[in-house]
Parts: structure tokens; sequence; C-alpha cells
């Protein structure tokens, strides 16, 4: 079969016999299947967040165990009631891969001690995503303090400002700490970690934090029902302003807001107090450690609400460039995997990818790291089957995984390849090889 000519809108095909027996060229018609896609990377869909609720949050830290596991999570919180009168917000600290805590924290100058409150919290993987409707997010931790940081977007959101949602991710100062936010267009945005107004230096160790940045978007994909809008006619601290959601919620959705623009400077947060399946109701707060005025003029204020559950999605790039098809949704090797099916394909392998054998299992390739390597469950799933017992592991090219899988005696490892290719890796610090 050949092509003669490919344009955006059709191609060009005939069947081509060779020549080798006669000239004759004849061929009578055959069916024929095509396969047109765009170039660049084919992305399967997958999990790529999750929200959550909690309805008994106060100073305690509560540990929130996540449902799905994450190579590097952003957690994004927002308190959804107003119990008590005092002033504060959540907190978050420990994010690991499958849990994180918070807690509700009241200013310092306060006595800490609060009501318990609902709050609502989201988590997307580290890097750029899309919803199953095309929405782009992108999702990113990085180091703040007190001096306002410029964060450029690794995402071209073309000539639409994204909405931007921020969280303080650690306890690395001792004060109570809040994000601000100004100057967002579609390629910036800068952000700044503020403490109370009393504060006697007011400045702040650095904090990792998680923030996430997204069109503005409504739709329902596969169960996910979603809203993503920016209320511009400003928000302020005199009377708490309703925003109806245009989208339609079964029950009260999971919801995060953030102030976009620093026009008052005074330390301040956003502050919801009441939610339902149609609205939610917030308003700008301050703290009163300076003095007893509240009064803040108008902020823009961005909305995000979803329902309670796993984000479904696809993952266009991880930290550092990469792709990865999350080993979660990786595929597991059938019952009957041997030794002798699998042994010299997995250890002969550069790059470990085992998308590429007859199990049908799926490499991952690591942010940052050039090389590939397994599901864990994977791996794990060989070890039970067998493969690498009594195994002499001399190839080099298994450097990216030895240290990885737990269920490899290091005395089977070959003395004439530890040293170049095992504990001297050249891709840094076995210890934090993924």
């Amino acid at each position: 079969l050949r092509a003669t000519e490919i344009t955006k809108d059709s191609v060009s095909l005939f069947v081509e016999e060779e020549q080798s027996r006669d000239e004759e060229v004849g061929h009578g018609f055959e069916s024929v299947g095509y396969l047109a896609i765009e170039s660049g990377d084919i992305v399967g869909r997958t999990i790529i967040g999750e929200t959550g609720q909690v309805f008994d949050l106060d100073r305690s830290w509560q540990l929130v165990e996540l449902e799905q596991e994450y190579l590097d999570p952003v957690v994004v919180v927002s308190a959804n009631s107003f119990n008590e009168q005092d002033p504060g917000l959540v907190r978050v600290r420990n994010v690991t891969s499958s849990s994180f805590e918070m807690h509700f924290e009241e200013w310092n100058y306060l006595d800490l001690n609060h009501a318990m409150e609902s709050a609502s919290y989201v988590v997307f993987e580290a890097g750029i995503h899309k919803l199953l409707d095309g929405t782009t997010i992108e999702a990113q931790n990085s180091m703040v303090d007190d001096q306002w940081k410029p964060i450029n977007f690794s995402h071209d959101f073309g000539d639409e400002t994204p909405l931007v949602f921020s969280q303080i991710a650690s306890i690395n100062g001792p004060s109570t700490a809040t994000t601000r936010l100004k100057n967002v267009t579609p390629d910036t945005f800068e952000i700044s970690v503020q403490e109370e107004e009393a504060s006697e230096t007011k400045s702040h160790n650095l904090e990792s934090v998680s923030w996430i940045a997204m069109q503005a978007a409504r739709g329902d994909t596969s169960g996910l029902f979603y809203e993503a809008l920016m209320h511009d006619e400003g928000v302020n601290h005199i009377v708490a302003t309703t925003i109806p959601f245009s989208n339609t919620f079964d029950e009260a959705p999971a919801v995060i807001a953030r102030q976009q623009t620093t026009v008052g400077t005074n330390t301040a947060a956003v502050r919801q107090t009441f939610i339902s399946s149609g609205r939610v109701e917030l308003f700008v707060e301050e703290e009163r450690s300076l003095d007893k005025e509240v009064g803040h003029v108008p902020e823009d204020v961005a909305v995000l609400a979803l329902s309670v559950g796993i984000i479904p999605g696809y993952i266009i790039e991880l930290p550092g460039g990469g792709l990865v098809s999350n080993a979660r949704s990786a595929a597991l090797p059938p019952s009957d995997v041997t030794a002798d099916s699998l042994e010299s394909r997995v250890l002969d392998n550069f790059y470990g990818d085992l998308a590429a054998l007859e199990s049908g299992m799926t490499s991952h390739p690591l942010p940052g790291n050039p090389s590939q390597m397994a599901s864990s469950v994977a791996w794990d799933q060989m070890a039970e089957a067998g493969i690498f017992e009594n195994t002499v592991l001399s190839n080099s090219q298994t450097r990216s995984v030895v240290e990885n899988a737990e269920f490899i005696d290091r005395d089977l490892v070959d003395t004439s390849v530890q040293d170049t290719a095992i504990f001297n890796n050249p891709f840094g610090d076995l210890d934090n090889i993924a």
C-alpha cells in the first residue's frame, strides 16, 4: 500500500505490486483501513486528581488519606463554613504521595481554639493535564516566601487569563500565614506569603506552595461536574457575596475560593459562609492583630466547584517535561507469567519497557530521570513469579530498577558492575530514584 499525497483533509492511496516475477502490476480492489492522527505525544485517560470534604475540622491536625497515590501531589484547601467569627484559615502540612494533614488555624493574636468547621480539598498530580472535555489544568509546587515571586505558566493559555488557586502546603515558619496573588495574566502571576499585620518582622521562611491554574469553564465529564469561574465584580468584607453555580450539582460540591488581586494590602483571606448544590456565599476576611478595622476594598475572587470524588483526565506533561502513564493504571501481568517467559526480556531491556513484552505490562518514564522503570506493582508480581530468583544481574542496563526492587538480593548483583552501574548511579542519588 502506497500513499501519493497527504493533506490535512485527505490521503491518496494505491495498492502497489512488486515485479519480481513479471511486469504485470494489475491488482484487484482491496479493503483498506487507515489511521490519521496529529503528530505529538499520545496520552491515555487516567486519574489526574481527586476532591473531598471534611466536616469536623478544628485546631487539631487531621490526617486525610487519599484514594490514589501521586508522584508529586498538589494540594489546595478551603474552609466552607463560618461556625465561629474568629478569623482564620485552613493550613496543610506533611504532604505525601497518599495523604496530607490539615487543620483550621486562627491568626497568632487569637487563642487558636476554634469551633468545628467544614472544608474542601482538591488534589492534582503536579503537571499539565486536560479534563475529559479538553479543559486545561496546570498544577505545580513552588517555594515562596514573603517577597513577591513571579511564576511563569508552563502551559500556553493563549489569550485567556487562567484562574489561580494557591495554598501553603508546609509549616516552615512559626506564624500563621496565607498566600496573596496579583498581576495574573495568560503567561504569569505573582505570589507571596503574608503574615498577620502585627507580625514583628513580617518576613516569612520559604514555604512549599501548591497552586492550580485552569481555564474558566464548566462541564460534566464522566460524572464529574465542575465549574471554575471568576467573580470580578468585587468581593469585600461588608456582606457575604452570593455566587450562583451555572452547573447542576446533585449535592454541595467541594469549593475552593481565592483572591486573584491584592488591591487591599491588609492581611486577608477569602472565607466561605455557606455552600449548597446551587451557590456559595463568601467574603474577604481581614484579621485584627493590629487594629479592629476590618474594612477591605473589593477584590476579584475565583471559585472552583467540583463533585466530590476522583477526577479523570489526561496527563499532558509532568515536571521535567516527561510523560507518564501512572502506575495505578498499569496493566498487571497475567497469572501465567513465568521466569522463563520474561527473564531475558526484562534483564536485557534498557528502558524496562514492559509494554513491549508479551505480558502487556506498562512502562513509566519518571520526570527528571532519563531512565524508565515499570510500576512497583508489576515488579512485585514478577518477583512472586520467581523471575529474579537465583539471577545474577550483570547487565548494567538494569541499574535504574535494581535499587528499587527490594526483593533483589544485593549479593546476587555482579560485583563487576556494582560500583559503576549501581551504587554510583550516574542519574543521581539512588535513594531519590522513585
